[in-house]
């Protein structure tokens, strides 16, 4: 026999390694508040149902037990693939840990991403909380407050996405000397670029000087509070607006830290003297961080278990959701043809997306949606032909407390609600594209995604039976269509060695029927195989005119190119070269999103500028410039043009979800037990659950490989390009591998690790020994300890003289979150 005392509300699983025909008893001694009633219960196990090996013994009540043998427990460190069963002190870690990050976590801009924790300096309190909008990339520099008349005050435009009413703004600072006097911040009105009026309730509590931190020109972030949250309007320019509540004091004074080539597209620095007359500076970005209104954070108390539910909303057309979101591929061995997805939430909204495991629109794709009129939870599998499955369940879920679980295997799926199964299972051979199968591409969202596949507008084209101008689309260019282009096996081939250096060669359709003011959808499937360019020029293109607005998105084999009056500079590292990418294109007004294999890759939200009064598309090499052909493989191009398809999310809350590899179903109605949940940990005995990353450890991990660029170096300090990532943890460990050209000899490189703007050592330096030879620099990939939180992680060089240059493919960057 065998004793063990348990917690109030805990419970207990013994494993028999070897035959137990000895045992014959085990006494538990139990709280009051368990599920055991009494003070303390003897489990009987008689001879007859001794256990094997490997069995584990469940208590079910007062004095009995059953052994279960194939529900596989133990091991479930590696079936429960990812989990998440929030605490409500470290729900946001739990949730980064499980190896799930937010669906909108993006790097255009540095703002609107989901899912801080920062420790206010002013006070060194930590804080879980959602951002609206911001600009996080400190590059070295400053804009004073308060040191002289005509920085009497600073300022930094913004706009949110959705209506709200703020709690915070966070602003990073340092102060010079020791001013005694308050910082006072406030939210002013706009008129042409600059700051206008105080709104309605735009004053926030001042913090006195002594509280800020003193000499680090890095800064630290502060957090300014509202008395009452004051009301912003969606798409409305704002500024937040800095002022000493004393008079300008040369020696004491406050430091806002900027960017020096501002990526923020809604905003700038301005600095207004003692009247105050606004003088702009564009090309600063002073960093901020806009708080969103607690009703909207992503982690807030209640819940089935009483500690912490993921709570998800609706927000407004081309709104930066709370979704979470992680690549199949970081979920290492879970296959989407061979898994248990358990979500167990509350009050799910109808017509909304739960969960939504996705490689393309309409194929290979799993989602779980509550159904617009009954609630009833649906799930519908799209296998790599199109074919949709969908099993439908009878079970309210709109309102009350349930477990939803689906299962998919290659012979049919079923659909679980409260541990048994509902509607009719399928029963049919489910084929998915290998590399989804495997789990190596697309994306898994929890708490949303996208609505189902849409209807196609008339000219799309699923599968190539011939070429496009015999389907309805025009050939146009220089290049002759049967040299430029082939069909085989259902799909268009681009041929790089059918055009001459000069020439273009593409498609066109007309009457594609696009609306700027409904928004539209447009999905591609192709690969680029390999590219007579030597840059991130275009080798395949697609030009879109919807009557209003001009956009055209450029690939080569690692990088995507998004082009438009205003936004024609960034390269998107991806890559198209391995496999073939599903690209998915969402354009309104003069917002555009793109998502690459169900992930979020370029938000363009106030960047499509171009006008144009046509209405068509164009795909294939619409360019004459030199060097920019390409073999490309098109598999299909699909437009839908009803409508702007946004991700959305279910209004309802999540507080724990599980992804198993295989069938799992026999223990669905074990964790629902009757209506009082047993949560997944307690029933695995498991701690929390990180992302195990390649070295064994629990990471948070951003890589940069097959750079193909190749830019300039100088004798100050440049951020070498794509060498940058942001990560998540408290220590950040940072490698940089540079190959460098030099026509000078004996001139010195530099090679840097930056984090958050501030520059970390050891670095590396190496002397160029013949002119033109290159020479390879390691930074060495050290770890760096921070507050737990989002960091940014860079990579710069610098050479002592002559004309350098960093090359290309030989280059490579890598940073890790740990915690």
């Amino acid at each position: 026999a065998a004793n063990v005392t348990l917690a109030a509300g805990t419970g207990a699983l013994f494993e028999v390694n070897a035959a137990g025909n000895g045992y014959t008893s085990i006494g538990l001694k139990v709280s009051s508040s368990s599920a055991l009633a009494s003070s303390t219960t003897t489990v009987n196990v008689s001879a007859a149902t001794a256990p094997t090996a490997g069995q584990v013994l469940t208590a079910t009540g007062a004095s009995t037990a059953t052994w279960q043998t194939a529900v596989d427990v133990l091991t479930a460190q590696q079936s429960l693939i990812s989990y998440v069963h929030a605490d409500l002190n470290t729900a946001h870690r739990d949730t980064i840990k499980a190896g799930f990050i937010p669906a909108w976590f993006n790097q255009q801009w540095g703002g609107g991403v989901n899912g801080y924790e920062l420790v206010d300096a002013a006070t060194g309190t930590p804080y879980k909380f959602e951002s609206a909008t911001g600009y996080v990339e400190p590059q070295g520099d400053y804009g004073t407050i308060g040191n002289a008349a005509a920085a009497t005050y600073r300022s930094m435009g913004f706009k949110v996405s959705s209506t709200q009413s703020i709690p915070a703004v966070w602003l990073r600072l340092f102060k010079t000397g020791n001013p005694t006097n308050n910082l006072g911040v406030f939210i002013y009105s706009d008129t042409a670029g600059a700051p206008n009026a105080l709104i309605a309730n735009g004053t926030a509590t001042a913090i006195s000087g002594k509280a800020f931190e003193s000499g680090d020109v890095n800064g630290a972030m502060v957090r300014f509070t509202f008395a009452t949250p004051p009301a912003l309007t969606a798409g409305t320019q704002y500024h937040i607006v800095c002022k000493s509540s004393g008079a300008v004091d040369a020696s004491n004074y406050w430091n806002w830290v900027r960017g020096t080539a501002n990526k923020y597209p809604f905003g700038y620095n301005n600095v207004g003297d003692a009247t105050p007359t606004w003088t702009p500076s564009t090309t600063f970005g002073n960093c901020f961080l806009v708080e969103a209104p607690t009703t909207t954070q992503t982690f807030q108390s209640g819940g089935i278990f009483g500690d912490g539910k993921a709570v998800f909303y609706e927000g407004s057309p081309l709104n930066q959701s709370n979704q979470r979101r992680a690549d199949l591929a970081d979920l290492k061995g879970l296959t989407p043809n061979n898994m248990t997805l358990l979500l167990r939430g509350t009050a799910h909204t109808k017509d909304k997306t739960i969960a939504d495991m996705t490689y393309g629109l309409d194929h290979d794709r799993v989602v779980v949606r509550c159904a617009v009129t009954t609630g009833f939870p649906v799930l519908t599998v799209y296998d790599s032909a199109g074919t949709a499955r969908t099993v439908t369940g009878t079970t309210d879920i709109s309102s009350g407390d349930h477990d939803v679980a689906v299962l998919v295997t290659t012979a049919g799926c079923s659909l679980w609600v409260d541990g048994a199964s509902q509607g009719t299972p399928i029963v049919a051979t489910i084929t998915f594209d290998t590399l989804f199968a495997q789990g190596q591409i697309g994306s898994l969202w929890i708490g949303g995604g996208f609505a189902l596949a849409p209807t196609w507008s008339g000219s799309s084209i699923s599968s190539f039976t011939g070429l496009p101008s015999t389907l309805g689309w025009t050939y146009a260019g220089v290049a002759t269509e049967a040299n430029a282009f082939s069909v085989s096996g259902s799909k268009l081939y681009q041929n790089k060695s059918g055009y001459t250096a000069l020439q273009d060669g593409y498609y066109n359709k007309t009457t594609a029927g696009l609306s700027n003011a409904n928004g539209y959808n447009i999905a591609m499937k192709l690969r680029n195989v390999s590219c007579t360019n030597t840059s991130q020029q275009a080798s395949s293109c697609i030009d879109i005119y919807d009557g209003a607005k001009r956009s055209v998105i450029n690939t080569s084999e690692y990088f995507i190119q998004p082009f438009s009056a205003a936004y024609f500079s960034t390269y998107l590292q991806a890559d198209l070269k391995t496999a073939d990418i599903v690209s998915h294109l969402i354009f309104k007004g003069s917002d555009g999103y793109q998502f690459l294999n169900g992930k979020l890759i370029g938000d363009y939200t106030g960047l499509i500028t171009g006008a144009t009064a046509t209405n068509e598309l164009h795909i294939g090499d619409i360019s004459t410039t030199s060097g920019e052909n390409a073999d490309v493989v098109h598999s299909y191009w699909k437009y839908y043009t009803t409508a702007a398809l946004l991700p959305q999310a279910t209004a309802g809350s999540l507080s724990e979800w599980a992804i198993w590899t295989g069938d799992k179903t026999s223990i669905l109605a074990t964790l629902w037990n009757s209506g009082s949940p047993i949560s997944v940990k307690q029933f695995c005995g498991l701690g929390v659950n990180w992302k195990r990353g390649d070295d064994g450890a629990w990471v948070h991990r951003a890589m940069q490989r097959g750079i193909t660029s190749a830019p300039s170096l100088s004798t100050s300090t440049v951020l070498t390009k794509e060498m940058e990532a942001f990560v998540i943890g408290d220590t950040v460990e940072i490698g940089c591998n540079d190959s460098q050209l030099n026509n000078t000899v004996g001139a010195g490189h530099w090679n840097y690790a930056y984090l958050d703007g501030a520059l970390m050592t050891p670095y590396s330096f190496s002397l160029a020994q013949i002119a033109g030879y290159s020479l390879n620099i390691t930074t060495p990939k050290l770890p760096f300890k921070s507050y737990f939180g989002m960091h940014k992680a860079e990579g710069r060089a610098v050479i002592g003289s002559g004309v350098g240059s960093s090359r290309d493919t030989s280059r490579s960057f890598i940073a890790e979150g740990r915690n």
